[in-house]
């Protein structure tokens, strides 16, 4: 490999690692040293070039999801693992953050919002949505761990409820269902989710970022 070839590695791994991690982006830097490496091309050029491959690396996102179905459904009639077993898991296996939602919270629940409350004390940032018709009161003995914040949906003319089912683990993991956390959902109904893998998962939790920043929630604790 000559010294050119070599650059050109060296390069596209810096891109692709700057790509993966927005906090090291630094699209003026990665210009000028796209420039260093082709200093007869031009400016434009060089700018049409680089969006190319930021929409590239993209559409590699995108494709590189992974899903796993997961079900509440009778142990004769499926295969597929169950929702109880899926949600303790992936709040057990959380290493830096959970952001987790509820339509419908039972005292079936009161067991996942334990574990949850447990990890906060470990240091893992929970944050919980909660329809407006949740009574935040079964989050009390959350209100003294600081890195447990639960937010509370306002009415709206336009949305009636938080019917979202999901929770979202360090970023990279989501598990969606059509489960409450009540015991029909995790154990008593048919109900069908999906755990999904993948960079693109980054965007389920800008979504509650912009609501918040719009105040269709509004924090309890």
């Amino acid at each position: 490999m000559n010294l050119e070839t070599s650059r050109l590695y060296v390069l596209a791994e810096e891109l692709g690692l700057q790509f993966e991690n927005k906090r090291l982006y630094n699209k003026n830097q990665l210009l000028q040293n796209l420039k260093k490496v082709f200093p007869s091309v031009k400016d434009e050029d060089l700018k049409r070039f680089f969006a190319l491959m930021e929409i590239q690396h993209e559409l590699e996102t995108v494709q590189k999801v992974q899903m796993e179905v997961v079900v509440t459904a009778p142990p004769e009639v499926l295969n597929q693992r169950r929702t109880i077993g899926v949600l303790r898991e992936s709040i057990e296996n959380a290493n830096r953050t959970i952001l987790i939602t509820g339509y419908s919270v039972s005292e079936f629940a009161t067991e996942i919002i334990n574990l949850l409350i447990e990890k906060s004390r470990m240091g893992i940032k929970v944050k919980f949505f909660i329809d407006k018709n949740v009574n935040p009161t079964k989050f009390q003995e959350a209100i003294s761990t600081p890195n447990f914040e639960l937010y509370k949906y306002k009415s709206s003319k336009e949305f009636s409820s938080m019917h979202a089912k999901i929770i979202i683990l360090d970023d990279e993991t989501a598990f969606i269902s059509s489960s409450n956390l009540s015991y029909n959902g995790i154990v008593n109904n048919l109900e069908i989710g999906a755990v999904i893998t993948g960079k693109a998962i980054e965007e389920f939790k800008e979504i509650f970022n912009e609501l918040i920043a719009k105040e269709y929630f509004y924090r309890v604790y």
